[in-house]
């Protein structure tokens, strides 16, 4: 059974060699680097080679929502041909230096149509992103502050390596969409049940047994 992903990578080297015989560019992100300016309507698809990417909405207030980090393998923002007005606030930014293959959108379009393998790995992306946007609006919505950060930290460690979640207070706050007084007070009483370390940009979950018995049922296996 497939629990909601707030980081996707993916591995699928025949895909990989395929996109390579496609039209496209090489493309290197710095730490801190927009893939595409703020305001701008997506014009380019990117298979990440390597390296992590966070994608956000920009409030007008000026909140930040984190929906999405891709990493290794994933390709990102996907494929459409329409304009949404969303777009103009969505931000994709690396968080760690990146290697990308870039695309314009019309060819990615049209090797979507074409490919049944990339269409397959498409598929099941939006899949996976449909069920995130569904446990988000209709479970994690409902749950307190305290219950829902104790989900996120659950099944981001459920995909990183070592229990290790590599979020900082700010990114907590700016997934979950609560200030980060509460997150600071929340962690705090996870560290005091010795269910997690706090690093400077990192989590160490400790005890997962422990923290999955403080999550929602929705969320535990």
């Amino acid at each position: 059974m497939f629990s909601p992903r707030y980081y996707y990578s993916a591995n699928d080297p025949e895909l990989y060699q395929y996109l390579l015989t496609q039209p496209h560019q090489k493309r290197h992100f710095d730490s801190g680097d927009f893939l595409w300016k703020p305001g701008e309507f997506i014009e380019r698809v990117y298979y990440i080679c390597s390296g992590v990417a966070v994608s956000f909405v920009e409030h007008e207030t000026g909140r930040r929502k984190i929906f999405l980090f891709a990493g290794n393998g994933s390709i990102y923002p996907g494929c459409h041909t329409m304009q949404f007005k969303i777009e103009q606030s969505i931000l994709t930014q690396a968080i760690t230096p990146m290697e990308t293959l870039e695309f314009r959108r019309e060819d990615f379009y049209r090797m979507f149509q074409m490919n049944t393998r990339l269409n397959a790995f498409m598929f099941e992306s939006y899949a996976m992103y449909i069920n995130l946007l569904l446990y988000e609006t209709a479970h994690q919505g409902y749950n307190d502050s305290f219950v829902k950060l104790c989900n996120l930290l659950y099944l981001f460690a459920q995909n990183r390596s070592q229990n290790t979640v590599e979020l900082t207070q700010e990114n907590l706050a700016d997934i979950l969409a609560i200030n980060r007084v509460n997150v600071a007070k929340h962690l705090a009483v996870l560290r005091e049940k010795g269910i997690l370390q706090s690093h400077r940009k990192s989590l160490k979950i400790l005890d997962m047994q422990a923290l999955e018995a403080l999550c929602s049922i929705e969320t535990q296996p």
